[in-house]
This record gives C-alpha cells, structure tokens and sequence, in this order.
C-alpha cells in the first residue's frame, strides 16, 4: 500500500459514505471520478462546515467517490472493516462512530 497522505476529513468522508452505503463506490475508476483541487477542497470545506454546524451523517457523494477513487486500498479497507463490524454486531444500537452505545 503506497502511503500518501490523507487528511482526517477526507478519512471521515469515506467512513460516512461507507456507513451510509452512498453510491457509486463500486463504479470508482482511477481517474473517472477526480475533481480538480479546488473544488475538492471547496467540498470538503462545505462538508466540515456543516459537520461543526450539527449534522453529522451528511455526505458529499461526488466528493465521497472522489475520495475512494483517489484511495482505493484505504476505501476497501474500511468498507471490509465495516463489514466485519456489522456482521459481528448486526443489531447494536447505533454509536455514530463514538462507541457509545455498543455492548
């Protein structure tokens, strides 16, 4: 795995969109969904903000399949973990990511 750097936001936009099962992260090719950096990062800059402001489980789907194309390993990793997460404990409340709530 190449390690390249990935900021927490963009970790966290992965993980909501896996979570929320957004689509397209099947049909991510390796340069069919790039966007150029400003507009990446004007998403992300959009995105955070209305994290801070509250809502939480909001995703950018064109920002999310930007992402999980540009990291692809890391997508499918995280989307193997989540799946391993689910299948252990299909019906736990859920935590938001916090840990609150599990058994």
């Amino acid at each position: 795995m190449s390690l390249t750097r990935i900021s927490f936001a963009e970790m966290r936009v992965l993980a909501v969109g896996l979570r929320m099962r957004a689509p397209g992260f099947g049909r991510c090719g390796p340069d069919s969904d790039i966007l150029a950096g400003a507009e990446r990062a004007d998403r992300l800059a959009a995105l955070v903000g209305l994290w801070a402001g509250g809502c939480r489980n909001v995703v950018d789907e064109v920002l999310f399949r930007d992402i999980a194309a540009r990291y692809p390993e890391l997508a499918g990793r995280l989307r193997s973990r989540l799946r391993r997460r689910n299948a252990a404990a299909p019906f736990a409340p859920y935590s938001g990511g916090t840990g609150i709530g599990r058994p």
